[in-house]
């Protein structure tokens, strides 16, 4: 018996229940198992909206250390050289910044 597992509109996978009998499968196995396949999709689509809401937090506070780190200088060359180097560190990495029409590049 295969069971689809569907949040929404969004076929996420199938709940795949083998036996050697032929037949074997109720109306009340299907019922059941297609009660516990929509229970599965469901805690799955919210696990995964967890890990992408902790990804974003994640990159939201690397963001905003970075721009802490930058806004904490005047000099211009400074700022280039910090934000090059929190960028590279925060996502490890290389980085460079190479500023058009000029001599000046940070990596």
């Amino acid at each position: 018996m295969a069971v689809p597992l569907i949040v929404g509109e969004n076929l996420i996978g199938v709940f795949d229940i083998q036996s050697d009998q032929v037949n074997h499968f109720t109306e009340e196995d299907i019922n059941i198992q297609t009660t516990l396949a929509s229970q599965i999709a469901v805690a799955l689509q919210n696990a995964h909206s967890y890990e992408e809401a902790q990804h974003r937090a994640q990159r939201e506070q690397a963001l905003s250390e970075i721009t802490a780190a930058v806004r904490a200088s005047t000099n211009p060359q400074t700022i280039l050289k910090t934000a090059v180097r929190e960028l590279g560190n925060t996502f490890g990495r290389q980085t460079s910044i190479h500023l058009k029409g000029s001599e000046a590049s940070v990596d």
